[in-house]
């Protein structure tokens, strides 16, 4: 907020504005909304947005037009711009006390600029001197730095400006305040971890993550802190949004440090794992692996549809296949030895098939599997490797593999 030192000071709380930029754009006096009162003046508006956020400058009218209506022809619009200029001031005005003569914005050597005197807030201003002064305090002083960070978390509510995302010249803009806000939040998370805060990081990284989900790193420092806190679940429930919504929107597989972390809620959580959906969460992805990416059924349906859609596009063929563990006619299994094949024929799986295919525990006895860009030839191929590994690794006449393969776009072959 910038406060005068002549008599334009504006003491009142009553008169005071109160501009709002991170999230949905609103400019305040009391309780009576400027923005709403004339919100089909969408060109003043965003005559007020671009001074606003060039406050501190003195800036011509040339530059004004030519930046936010360059198509318009400049000698015709002179005249509607200055009409403009006093609509806005006189919106501006509205709540004050009628003697009041104040200026929002200044002309001055045929340049317009915000009148820095007035008494006002400014979310993106008071945003941007948190950010200075957490950066100036965080080595010395962390528990300063941490409230400089938890003001900057309250007051970004989304994208500078987010209504004119399409507008090019608020595109710098937004995506510095959006860098200053991702890289302010990871260093409150580090003073936090620092403090032994795993409440409060929960807190920041959900906050984070509504706005933007695809930040990776807020993921890992989230399921970091429900672990502390003995919230495997939780943890879990996480990984398995995050890694599913990065594959379905993104095509991104799960990185390195966030199978890492899978591996340890999993450890954590062992003695929980007591029914079909934790043997199926078992068989998510290894941290280091090569071979194909594991997931629960309801990933796997996921991605099946997202990989549909994509050969219906592309033309590449995607294949199907089911792979199924039963009991020789007239045999007598143990439900041990069905487990022990079961985790034979998961390891020949991880061995033998690639980077890009996908697999999922179906059932307690079936594994199924997608095999993108790979025809029925090469469908073959992988189909008998398969089986010829079990057949090596499984000794047992009594366990046999029965294995069902189609395009998904053809009718059920059976082999």
């Amino acid at each position: 907020m910038a406060i005068s030192d002549d008599n334009e000071k504006m003491n009142n709380e009553g008169c005071r504005i109160a501009i709002r930029t991170l999230g949905n754009f609103s400019v305040r006096r009391g309780n009576r909304i400027l923005s709403a009162e004339s919100d089909k003046s969408q060109k003043m508006w965003e005559l007020f947005k671009y001074i606003i956020t060039n406050r501190g400058k003195n800036i011509l009218a040339e530059t004004i037009q030519d930046t936010l209506w360059p198509d318009q022809d400049y000698e015709y619009s002179s005249k509607a711009f200055r009409t403009m200029i006093h609509r806005l001031r006189q919106v501006l005005k509205k709540g004050l006390p009628e003697e009041s003569n104040i200026q929002t914005i200044v002309f001055s050597h045929g340049c317009y600029s915000w009148n820095p005197n007035l008494d006002y807030t400014l979310d993106a201003e008071e945003f941007e001197q948190n950010y200075v002064a957490a950066r100036k305090v965080k080595a010395f002083d962390p528990l300063k730095a941490l409230e400089c960070y938890r003001s900057m978390l309250e007051l970004y509510q989304g994208s500078y400006l987010s209504e004119s995302m399409y507008t090019e010249w608020t595109i710098p803009f937004r995506n510095h305040y959006r860098r200053v806000y991702l890289e302010s939040m990871a260093d409150y998370c580090n003073l936090l971890e620092e403090q032994e805060d795993p409440n409060t990081i929960i807190e920041v990284c959900e906050k984070v993550t509504l706005l933007e989900p695809f930040e990776e790193d807020f993921h890992l420092y989230l399921m970091e802190a429900l672990l502390k806190k003995g919230k495997y679940k939780d943890a879990r429930q996480n990984y398995e949004y995050i890694t599913a919504k990065l594959y379905q929107e993104l095509g991104l597989r799960p990185s390195t440090e966030m199978r890492s972390l899978y591996s340890k809620i999993s450890a954590g959580d062992q003695a929980n794992r007591t029914d079909i959906n934790s043997v199926q969460e078992e068989i998510i992805s290894k941290p280091g692996t090569d071979g194909p990416f594991f997931c629960d059924k309801k990933t796997f349906q996921s991605i099946y549809d997202l990989e549909r859609r994509r050969a219906e596009r592309s033309g590449l063929s995607v294949f199907l296949v089911l792979l199924t563990l039963h009991p020789a006619p007239q045999a007598i299994v143990e439900p041990g030895i069905i487990k022990k094949a079961l985790a034979s024929l998961q390891e020949i799986i991880e061995r033998s098939l690639r980077k890009g295919d996908v697999c999922s525990l179906w059932d307690q006895r079936q594994f199924i599997l997608i095999l993108p860009a790979i025809n029925m030839e090469q469908t073959k191929l992988v189909v008998g490797r398969l089986e010829k590994a079990f057949r090596e690794m499984i000794k047992q006449d009594e366990i046999l593999l029965k294995v069902r393969y189609q395009s998904i776009f053809a009718d059920l072959i059976i082999k």
